[in-house]
């Protein structure tokens, strides 16, 4: 997907879209809309991998990410909401729980933040949001332009089982792209009721 980005997260393969940004539903809606009368409606093609082997990187890495990133950026914005909820708007709250001195909600959102150690649970929530949120969009963007199609996600080669669970919830397979010479000992994040591909 061509889609701005997120400027604080990095990848072997380059920095990881933003999610929350209106270009990236956008871009969705032209790719998919552009399959009209082509493969959209073509018998043979059964659906669509969106993506491949993108950096997902450790668990909670998409929301430290966020909060390195400018204030001007889609997702660290809404991370910056999420947190003023689950603290009920209170700093002092979050700086209880993260053992840190923030002075208030603005300074979060005005410099890049490299958050500590105690804020390890809720990047690790959050990262499921920002992966969910991908999906999401991708699913939607998938039913409404080729409703007869599946949505085949975005062929995982590194991850973690957070992406995968939030990858389980919306695509209609899971699929994977693994560079070894047996899949004997994989298994799928416990939970996913989903079928897999292995590219």
């Amino acid at each position: 997907i061509k889609s701005p980005i997120i400027e604080g997260s990095s990848g072997y393969w380059g920095k990881f879209v933003d999610p929350f940004h209106p270009e990236f539903s956008q871009s969705l809606e032209n790719s998919l809309k552009a399959q009209q009368g082509k493969s959209a409606d073509d018998p043979f093609c059964i659906g669509y991998f969106v993506d491949n082997e993108i950096s997902w990187g450790d668990a909670g890495s998409l929301a430290k990410a966020a909060m390195l990133s400018p204030k001007t950026q889609p997702v660290k914005i809404a991370m910056i909401g999420w947190l003023q909820i689950r603290y009920e708007d209170s700093i002092e709250k979050l700086n209880q729980a993260w053992e840190s001195d923030y002075p208030n909600w603005d300074y979060l959102l005005e410099n890049s933040i490299n958050v500590p150690e105690k804020a390890k649970e809720d990047c690790d929530l959050y990262y499921s949001v920002i992966a969910e949120k991908y999906f999401e969009e991708i699913a939607k963007a998938v039913k409404k332009w080729a409703p007869n199609k599946l949505y085949l996600g975005c062929r995982f080669a590194w991850t973690n089982e957070l992406a995968e669970k939030a990858a389980g919830k919306y695509c209609d397979i899971v699929s994977y792209n693994f560079y070894k010479k047996s899949v004997a000992d994989f298994q799928p994040p416990k939970g996913i009721d989903k079928p897999c591909i292995i590219g």
